[in-house]
């Protein structure tokens, strides 16, 4: 905590674009794995386990015959109650449903009760960072000479070894990030108390814990932002990204982003971002440190504990959604640029290219599942790679086939929509009911600039149930006047997908995106080298 604040007090007094420590903006592409962390948990290092030595484990690679102190982060998680979490929400009223999350004493998750290593703390550090292997049993200077873990990095996608990095304890001389701040995060809720306080415990507003609940009657309103020195995110509220900054090679670094969605079916905007900031939230854990910057939270109406998290590296943002819901009729996950940009698109399955200028009739897009898009321009280039982890095949019976047995990629590009409703939502022409572009009633923009995603395909019987707190017919009563969780189904499946977007330079060609996606479907891993 006293870090983060001493960070924040040195921002404070810096000239403000956007964060001057963190210029010159239009940095350089690294090689394709310097972008990838390296995240183990305190499981992989057991001499270390039960040790106090969160705030004190330094790392450092052997370079050119001497020691190179490098920034490590160590994060803490524990197993919480959702109920907790939520802010004692009703509809999570002895239900006893928890999670491991990540540990935060500036939410209802709170620190972690073991302050000492445990098996699910995760230690981190970038890829980038590694070195050779020491020979010797030297020491660098400020460290104890009792611990000296070698940690050899693994890269299966080329069944070898990129380097070592060793694991120390400081005397207290060192700190454990090296002097580096390669990334910089600010949560900030807009709203006051009467004290003029914004702190989460003063003004963030639980919703679904109060009885009387109503899905329109949260506001948790932000002026939250990442940043980097090769982009920048800003958070309007929980669910609600709306814009994106890239600053990689000679990128304009305009804002690109005119929204980011998940809504459940094409004609419909019952259940989408718009209505997940409205439903009953809360946030798990808001963290920054010298390698990365984690934004967790959880709710999405009637998904009481659907959770979403990012965490932010350099030039890498790991985008995670948990679905745990009831049976739902579909998904969409899509993105929005905005419009007037010029970009061109490309997947796995349209590797020649699409031209993003808002004219749909003339687009040639196969749909066929693709893990991996990109889009690239002027303002930068965008890449995505997701990765599912799912049991939905076991429900529909096919267990010997992957998520292209049930999702297409999704791509639209069209200016001008057929029409707007009440509500704000642009609808576009797309076949017999037309596609009701959710995300439009978070922006003033109706156009679908270069949309792509990911949907279910059509015909599907939806998606089961996900969420464990519907499993189980359960005997407890709940609060008075606090409406009960339904429908019970009588079975559970999950599915998990990660995002994860790497921010580029200008003119990426498809052999790197190819190349980047399948680091970031094969994490890398560490070998833990006893004497």
């Amino acid at each position: 905590m006293l870090v983060v604040l001493a960070s924040f007090i040195i921002f404070l007094f810096l000239p403000y674009h956007i964060c001057n420590p963190l210029e010159p903006h239009h940095a350089s592409t690294a090689s394709t794995r310097d972008m990838d962390p390296v995240v183990f948990v305190g499981l992989d290092v057991p001499s270390l386990l039960g040790m106090d030595c969160v705030s004190t484990l330094v790392a450092f690679s052997w370079r050119g015959g001497q020691w190179i102190q490098i920034p490590i982060q160590v994060d803490e998680r524990h197993v919480v109650d959702w109920y907790t979490v939520k802010g004692n929400e009703c509809r999570l009223y002895n239900r006893n449903r928890t999670e491991v999350v990540y540990a935060d004493a500036g939410t209802y998750s709170g620190p972690d009760q073991d302050a000492s290593l445990d098996e699910d703390d995760e230690i981190v550090f970038m890829a980038k960072e590694v070195g050779e292997e020491e020979m010797g049993e030297s020491y660098p200077e400020g460290v104890l000479d009792q611990i000296k873990l070698k940690l050899e990095v693994l890269d299966d996608t080329v069944k070898g070894s990129l380097g070592f990095v060793y694991l120390f304890i400081t005397d207290g001389s060192l700190e454990q990030g090296a002097g580096a701040q390669d990334v910089y995060y600010e949560f900030k809720l807009t709203a006051t108390n009467e004290e003029g306080s914004n702190d989460y415990f003063d003004v963030y507003n639980f919703g679904a814990s109060h009885i009387g609940f109503e899905d329109d009657s949260v506001e948790n309103k932000e002026d939250s932002f990442f940043e980097s020195k090769f982009y920048r995110r800003h958070f309007v509220e929980n669910w609600n990204y709306d814009a994106l900054n890239i600053f990689s090679g000679n990128s304009t670094g305009e804002d690109i982003m005119a929204h980011q969605d998940f809504q459940f079916i094409m004609f419909d905007c019952s259940r989408s971002v718009n209505s997940f900031t409205h439903g009953g939230t809360a946030f798990i854990a808001n963290k920054m440190g010298p390698v990365r910057a984690i934004r967790s939270w959880v709710g999405a109406n009637s998904g009481t504990i659907t959770q979403r998290e990012s965490v932010f590296y350099p030039q890498r943002e790991e985008l995670r959604t948990f679905l745990r819901v009831h049976s739902i009729p579909g998904l969409m996950d899509y993105i929005t640029y905005k419009e007037d940009i010029p970009m061109t698109f490309y997947n796995c399955h349209n590797k020649q290219g699409i031209k993003i200028d808002g004219v749909h009739d003339g687009d040639n897009f196969q749909s066929d599942y693709c893990p991996w898009e990109f889009v690239t321009g002027r303002a930068g280039s965008l890449l995505r790679s997701t990765t599912i982890a799912q049991d939905l095949v076991d429900w529909m019976h096919v267990p010997h086939v992957n998520e292209a047995f049930f999702l297409h990629s999704w791509f639209y590009d069209n200016r001008v929509p057929e029409s707007v409703d009440e509500d704000g939502v642009a609808i576009h022409p797309d076949g017999v009911r037309n596609w009701h572009q959710c995300s439009t009633q978070l922006t003033d923009q109706k156009a679908a600039w270069g949309t792509h995603g990911l949907k279910l395909k059509t015909g599907l019987p939806g998606i089961p149930n996900t969420d464990p707190n519907r499993h189980i017919l359960f005997d407890e009563s709940f609060p008075q006047d606090c409406d009960p969780v339904e429908p019970i189904e009588p079975w559970i499946y999950h599915f998990t997908m990660t995002n994860n977007y790497y921010y580029l330079e200008p003119g990426l060609d498809v052999d790197t995106a190819e190349t980047l996606h399948l680091g970031a479907q094969t994490p890398l891993s560490v070998k833990v080298h006893i004497k």
